[in-house]
């Protein structure tokens, strides 16, 4: 599946590795995981990335940061604490970042609880008294994951927020941890790659579910733009039959689970809608399992959507933000001209 969320009641250090070594990372007190990030109206794909301990050693631009902050500053590691002080820096954090941040840093980490059931540690760093940058990081049996950082933007030139990761690399490989776990990088995105840049990192491949060299990463393993381009395809297939269809940019996808059955909410980002006989059928394309889905959409009151200009030049495409539900599954086949054949047969003049 594109999306998961769990809310979890407790994890322990090795059921956290395990879900680290599949491609899941901590959000609030949940585990979950995505394939796509949507970005300033386009789809990208999220590549989960880890970064090996044994034998690391730091390239020489890392250590030319650890040297200038270590010169100059306090640096601590001890257990986290969430508190007054770290929420005023996490607010001015945020007047300067590029993006979208939670309300407060306790929503971010905690759900906006006051229990925390990972096993967070902080690094913090002090001009004398006055705190300047810190980081929370989750440790496991043998992992370490990095799940957030945030600083005083006036001291920019310090790089604190590859300081605190370097220091959190530093600390896992004292602790004779395995692996270390930035998050994700987006290809084409260039906000999240200087995660690549810690070291030889790799990236979890959703093919062979396997970790593989960073480098080796090619367009042929970003799931946004081959979804795009099948997507496509088949949009020109059906338009070429007469079928009245829609690119479907859909906003709501990660609250879907796509699933052979029926009642299900949609799942993928992107989709085709077909107009045929009075009836929305939806065209689904997996990239994962390989194969194409037809379903029946449970028609709505009405359509929440505008036009997105920028996923496909030259052709329409429709954000929709309703809640679509899969009134019945019709057909799933690694052929995509079953499911033409099937959209168009005398079959449909019975639903």
């Amino acid at each position: 599946m594109n999306y998961n969320r769990y809310k979890l009641k407790s994890i322990s250090g090795s059921e956290l590795d395990s879900y680290l070594q599949r491609g899941w990372y901590r959000m609030g007190l949940s585990i979950f995981t995505t394939h796509f990030l949507i970005f300033d109206e386009q789809l990208y794909n999220s590549v989960w990335l880890r970064l090996p301990l044994s034998n690391y050693q730091a390239r020489k631009s890392l250590r030319k940061i650890k040297r200038k902050v270590d010169n100059r500053f306090t640096v601590k590691i001890n257990k986290a604490i969430f508190n007054t002080e770290k929420e005023i820096l996490f607010e001015k954090y945020k007047l300067n970042f590029k993006g979208d941040l939670y309300s407060s840093l306790r929503m971010y980490m905690l759900d906006n609880e006051y229990y925390n059931i990972y096993n967070t540690l902080e690094c913090c760093v002090y001009d004398e008294n006055e705190l300047i940058a810190f980081s929370y990081f989750d440790v496991g049996e043998t992992s370490m994951a990095s799940i957030l950082a945030a600083f005083n933007h006036n001291y920019s030139s310090y790089s604190l927020g590859m300081y605190t990761m370097i220091e959190e690399i530093n600390y896992a490989c004292e602790l004779g941890l395995k692996h270390y776990y930035p998050g994700y990088f987006v290809p084409d995105y260039g906000r999240f790659d200087y995660k690549c840049r810690i070291g030889e990192t790799e990236y979890y491949d959703y093919f062979s579910k396997k970790w593989l060299p960073t480098q080796t990463f090619n367009e042929s393993k970003n799931i946004a733009i081959q979804l795009k381009n099948k997507i496509y395809d088949i949009y020109n297939i059906v338009s070429e039959k007469g079928l009245n269809a829609f690119i479907i940019f859909y906003r709501n996808w990660e609250l879907g689970d796509f699933s052979p059955s029926e009642g299900t909410i949609y799942n993928q980002p992107l989709f085709l809608l077909c107009e045929y006989n009075d009836l929305y059928f939806i065209i689904e394309y997996d990239l994962i399992r390989k194969y194409y889905r037809l379903s029946l959409l449970k028609k709505p009151e009405f359509f929440r959507f505008n036009r997105n200009d920028t996923t496909f030049e030259n052709t329409t495409i429709l954000n929709i933000y309703n809640l679509l539900e899969c009134d019945l599954l019709m057909l799933i086949s690694e052929n995509f001209g079953d499911i033409l054949s099937y959209l168009l047969s005398d079959k449909n003049t019975e639903l």
